[in-house]
C-alpha cells in the first residue's frame, strides 16, 4: 500500500536517506577537526547552520518554480553516440568524459 503510492519517489527517498546519512556522520568529528585548525567553534555553528538554512528557502522557492513551469518531455533513454579518439591526452579526456555523458539516462518520474 505504501509502496504503491510512495514508490515512484524510492530513488529520491534513498538519495536523500544518503545525503543526510553523511552529513551526521560528519557532525561529531566537526568540532575536533575545526578546533584543531584554529577555527572558533562559532564560525563551526554558522557552517554547520548554513546547509539546512539554504535548504529551507531554496527548496520551497524551487518548488514553487518547478510547479508553475512547463516540464519538457525527456525520453527515457537514448543510445550512446562514440566520440572519435583523439591524439592529444587533454583532447582524449574530454572525449572520454563527452562520450560518458552520453552513458546518463535521464529518467522523469511521472505521476
Amino acid at each position: 500500500m505504501w509502496f504503491d503510492r510512495w514508490g515512484g519517489i524510492v530513488p529520491l527517498l534513498l538519495g536523500e536517506f544518503i545525503l543526510w546519512l553523511g552529513f551526521g556522520a560528519l557532525l561529531p568529528v566537526l568540532p575536533l577537526y575545526f578546533t584543531e585548525q584554529g577555527v572558533d567553534l562559532a564560525l563551526l555553528g554558522l557552517v554547520i547552520a548554513a546547509w539546512p538554512a539554504a535548504r529551507l528557502v531554496g527548496e520551497p522557492t524551487f518548488g514553487w518554480l518547478a510547479d508553475r513551469t512547463e516540464r519538457p518531455r525527456r525520453p527515457v533513454a537514448r543510445p550512446r553516440r562514440p566520440v572519435a579518439r583523439p591524439r592529444r591526452p587533454a583532447a582524449r579526456r574530454r572525449a572520454q568524459f563527452v562520450n560518458g555523458l552520453g552513458a546518463v539516462v535521464p529518467v522523469q518520474i511521472r505521476p
